[in-house]
């Protein structure tokens, strides 16, 4: 039964890592707030701000991935993204992670 659902759950806990991963856009933004606050001082907090979006999308993304068993998003389905969720699908229950025992 859950191996069946197995390689959506290892992509959501692999996009889970991902999202606190930093990558090359929110390292550009953050390079140009830095270049930008020694140049340009009063545009450094659109950069840092871009910065924290480029983050939130990727929170944002890993917290939606549809759940295999119910197609309902696995961690939250809020307008207001503030975390993953649990480690179960918040409509069906399917756990995330295998129990050792």
């Amino acid at each position: 039964m859950i191996t069946e659902y197995e390689s959506t759950l290892k992509e959501i806990r692999l996009k889970r890592k991902e999202a606190y991963q930093l990558d090359f856009p929110i390292l550009l933004c953050l390079a140009l707030g830095l270049v930008s606050s020694l140049v340009l001082p009063a545009f450094a907090p659109f950069f840092g701000l871009a910065a924290f979006v480029a983050f939130y999308r990727k929170l944002v993304k890993a917290a939606r991935i549809l759940c295999p068993r119910c197609n309902e998003p696995f961690g939250t389905n809020s307008n207001i993204v503030l975390g993953f969720g649990t480690g179960n699908c918040q409509q069906c229950g399917l756990a995330l992670y295998k129990n050792k025992s």
